[in-house]
């Protein structure tokens, strides 16, 4: 947790957040509660006004916004796999 980077560009920052958030998901909500509002904050400072988010180390702007938009979709459930 410690050495986990959440700065905007930060080396594969989509990769790792993408499952980041779900593996502190699964660990707790205290361990979720530490850390998604600082990668939530880092993922709305940085989407563009037309909702999405730009290319960054190689990733294109499709794989960037698909990224974005599941790691901000975990606290709501959607997913099976996210529910409790």
């Amino acid at each position: 947790k410690a050495n986990l980077k959440i700065e905007e560009r930060s080396t594969h920052f989509f990769y790792t957040h993408l499952y980041a958030a779900q593996a502190y998901w699964g660990a707790g909500d205290a361990a979720f509660r530490a850390y998604f509002p600082r990668v939530r904050e880092t993922l709305v400072k940085t989407q563009e006004k037309d909702g999405t988010w730009p290319s960054q180390n190689g990733v294109g702007p499709a794989y960037a916004t698909a990224a974005g938009i599941l790691i901000l979709a975990i606290p709501y459930r959607n997913l099976p796999i996210h529910q409790k």
